[in-house]
């Protein structure tokens, strides 16, 4: 999350959404076309010497993600963090998302968990938009007072 707040600090967030869809576009691929096991499984298998932890994956039970994932889901919260009302929307959104994602697990044994992500960031992009666009139609029309 940490690299996440740094990068949407510096990033514009045109940017920034794009990376995130394109990452998630990216990520289909590259599951879909089996080439991501070999990776990801050499990635799994790496322990750090000295007890330093693994910052390459994060386990949950027997489901494993990488990295990434967990990147793009900081990136988002980063991205939306100056209006709480998105990010919590956005948030419960992923949540959703994912877990009707995740029934393809009963067909296939790998998915992207970039695309809940994305996902809710495409869903969430034009209330956002509707909103803006309205406040900017309430300060322009709002008369100015006479010099």
């Amino acid at each position: 999350m940490t690299l996440g707040v740094l990068l949407a600090a510096v990033t514009p967030t045109p940017w920034l959404k794009a990376g995130i869809v394109l990452m998630a576009a990216a990520d289909t691929w590259l599951v879909v076309s089996d080439l991501l096991q070999a990776p990801n499984a050499a990635l799994i298998a790496a322990h750090p010497g000295g007890g330093l932890p693994r910052l390459q994956t994060e386990l949950f039970g027997s489901v494993s993600m990488g990295y990434g994932d967990l990147f793009i889901a900081g990136v988002l919260g980063a991205l939306l963090s100056d209006d709480r009302g998105r990010q919590r929307t956005a948030a419960v959104l992923t949540f959703a998302i994912a877990a009707v994602f995740d029934l393809l697990f009963l067909a296939v044994s790998e998915l992207p968990a970039t695309v809940p992500v994305a996902l809710a960031l495409v869903v969430t992009e034009p209330w956002a938009f509707s909103g803006r666009y309205r406040r900017w139609r309430r300060v322009a029309s709002t008369p100015r007072p006479a010099r």
